[in-house]
């Protein structure tokens, strides 16, 4: 590893066996070898940390965000950048746990091993924001093909949409030149045929916002229940709530919502009022992202109930108050 950042003879100084890679761009004035400084900072930037988030969790064998100061470690070292479009060379290099540089044949295969994860996982999150579009959508995706890779996910599943939502940041910003400069972007292992291609199709999908969650009529029921809020935050519609009369586990303590309900972003609504009176209020909800094996799932607000929270029994409405609320126009 170098001594000094200041060291002019950056090219030379590769070991022979040192693990090289190259980021490639391709099309727009990229292919004159030029690039704005501000962009291919960001990009690096992205895949510096984009290749930390799969060295990490491939290693660590949990799909979790890196913790920090953790060993295992990989640093994305330019070498040198030139024109053919415009082409960044430069040396990853991985710490063991004793903190030394891991070289030859052994880096060749571990780098191969890296990037071959790198690419599934950065497909698989593409296509669930193409298709899908929602935190949940790519959660599953990324857990999904962690899973086939022999990688355990967490119990808690909010690691797992923490996990997801740093790759899209990650994503997001090493893709930043697809906006104008280049068309494509191609990293490749020197001397081995494994490559992560981004083109700005897929930049496109990558630049969409998360959609917030839906309602799933082929999920779980709709339910009733009389909850308080502990925090809302009215520019996502998500926040904490506690189910006033709990029925099961997965409704004891606080519990995180999200809110399909439009009006909880404005000024005066149900919710905020319910919120500073310290009271209590129906909504109707369905238990979203549940597991029986991990903890995180959340509560999807649809909307308040017509409900009253002193006609909502123990269990929830009696038979005569299910009539009744039947009879009442829809």
């Amino acid at each position: 590893m170098p001594n000094s950042v200041h060291e002019d003879n950056t090219a030379d100084m590769a070991e022979p066996n040192d693990p090289n890679v190259t980021l490639t761009f391709y099309g727009r004035i990229a292919d004159q070898g030029e690039m704005p400084a501000a962009e291919l900072g960001v990009a690096l930037q992205g895949w510096d940390r984009l290749l930390q988030l799969a060295y990490y969790s491939q290693h660590a064998s949990i799909l979790e965000v890196p913790k920090p100061g953790t060993s295992f470690r990989v640093e994305f070292h330019v070498r040198r950048i030139s024109k053919g479009s415009l082409l960044v060379s430069a040396v990853l290099w991985i710490a063991n746990s004793a903190g030394s540089e891991l070289v030859g044949e052994g880096a060749k295969v571990a780098l191969g091993k890296l990037v071959k994860w790198a690419s599934k996982m950065i497909k698989a999150h593409i296509e669930a924001k193409s298709v899908q579009r929602t935190l949940d959508g790519a959660v599953d995706a990324i857990d999904a093909v962690a899973r086939g890779e022999g990688i355990r996910v967490s119990k808690n599943r909010v690691d797992s949409e923490d996990f997801a939502t740093a790759l899209n940041t990650a994503l997001m910003n090493a893709t930043v030149p697809l906006d104008s400069s280049a068309a494509k972007q191609v990293l490749s292992l020197k001397g081995q045929v494994v490559d992560i291609v981004i083109d700005d199709n897929d930049r496109v999908a990558l630049r969409a916002p998360f959609e917030p969650p839906a309602l799933d009529p082929n999920a779980e029921p709709v339910i009733e229940v009389p909850v308080k809020f502990i925090r809302i935050n009215r520019k996502t519609g998500s926040g904490l709530l506690t189910f006033i009369r709990p029925t099961d586990e997965s409704q004891l303590g606080q519990q995180r919502f999200r809110c399909e309900d439009k009006s909880i972003r404005g000024r005066a609504n149900n919710y905020t009022g319910a919120f500073h009176e310290d009271t209590a209020l129906v909504v109707r909800v369905q238990r979203k992202a549940y597991e029986k094996t991990r903890h995180g799932h959340y509560w999807l607000i649809v909307g308040p109930a017509r409900t009253r929270v002193d006609e909502v029994g123990l269990f929830g409405p009696n038979d005569e108050q299910k009539r009744v609320k039947k009879r009442k126009p829809a």
